[in-house]
């Protein structure tokens, strides 16, 4: 007798089925062998302790300041193995071009992910703290209309509001619709930028479409299948907003921070906001970094050639990897109709 094999169907993102297959049917794991290459990577740079990082000693004083690079490596590689679609679009776009920042870039970018992946540990079990960092932490004027502008507006209101309202009331009250409503308006308007930003560097950019769902769908910020299709939909993002290998890598940092990534789904986005304070927050500390030349944003994928022809054709495999995740997840284009009561609104007051 054949052995079978449960796989979960998702048919909606309000339905979910069973399919039995013959385990003779189960398709080959194409996913593994692209995760285990890129952790073989990331683990060949990390040590196992790194001096003190100035950028935790500020955030998290009482934190222990001396951060363990392979561990974090560890961490965030079983994470991203649970990762199904982030798995299938690695695969897609032949995740070595990913990787092809120079050593000492990828290793700036691990010491910074567990500084992040630590401060933000730290952060969260102090929201006082927080909340008098962001407070005495500049942000750009609302003149300043251009994406990282808006989006450091954003973050930090988020931020801020989080450590001020959310976090004293506890769990209980983050689960409330109320509270859920205002994170999916947050996440919903904060998906746009990067979409809206991602279509005027690379029209037609199939990555675009999947971050339109993922926008639409933004209500069901709680579930793991939204989260991982975002993580998925915002490396890839990145790739084209940061196409410098040293600036990929280090933008992607606090998103692969263990923190945010091994997150349970519905602490993930307050995770995530926090991480990307810190981001913001360290980058006011580093010299302006030389602007990359201008190449297709199409090619740019963090390799070494990024103009490429292999670097193009990554680039589209996992952008179209990830409208095809994002699309069967939520039921195809069907899906399109359906709109959240914030989906046309200008949300003015995170501008």
């Amino acid at each position: 007798m054949l052995r079978e094999l449960r796989l979960p169907l998702a048919l909606t993102p309000h339905q979910s089925h069973e399919v039995v297959l013959p385990k003779t049917l189960r398709p080959p794991d194409l996913t593994t062998p692209v995760i285990d290459a890129v952790c073989s990577r990331l683990a060949s740079l990390a040590s196992s302790v790194d001096p003190p990082s100035t950028l935790l000693a500020a955030l998290a004083p009482s934190t222990n300041t001396t951060i363990d690079v392979r561990r974090m490596v560890d961490s965030t590689c079983a994470c991203a193995r649970r990762s199904l679609p982030l798995g299938r679009a690695l695969a897609a776009a032949n995740a070595s071009l990913v990787l092809a920042a120079d050593d000492a870039s990828l290793r700036r970018a691990l010491r910074l992910a567990a500084a992040i992946d630590a401060a933000t540990d730290g952060l969260m079990a102090d929201p006082a703290r927080l909340l008098a960092l962001t407070r005495a932490t500049p942000i750009p004027p609302t003149a300043d209309t251009s994406f990282l502008g808006r989006k450091v507006r954003a973050i930090h209101f988020a931020a801020s509001s989080y450590a001020e309202r959310v976090a004293p009331r506890g769990p209980a009250y983050r689960a409330t619709p109320h509270v859920r409503a205002q994170l999916a308006a947050g996440l919903h308007y904060n998906i746009r930028l990067a979409v809206d930003e991602e279509e005027r560097l690379a029209p037609h950019s199939p990555n675009a479409r999947a971050g339109r769902l993922l926008a639409a769908a933004a209500g069901l910020h709680g579930e793991r299948a939204f989260v991982d299709r975002y993580v998925s939909w915002n490396l890839r993002f990145l790739a084209t907003a940061f196409p410098a290998a040293d600036e990929y890598a280090s933008w992607a940092a606090p998103l692969l921070a263990p923190a945010v990534l091994c997150a349970p789904a519905e602490d993930f986005f307050y995770r995530r906001i926090i991480a990307l304070w810190i981001r913001f927050l360290a980058a006011t500390a580093e010299p302006p970094p030389a602007k990359p030349p201008a190449i297709p944003a199409a090619a740019a994928l963090g390799a070494a050639d990024t103009g490429s022809a292999a670097a193009a054709e990554a680039a589209a495999a996992w952008g179209a990897a990830n409208e095809r995740e994002v699309a069967a997840w939520a039921g195809g284009e069907a899906y399109m109709g359906w709109r959240t009561a914030f989906e046309d609104r200008e949300a003015s007051w995170f501008a």
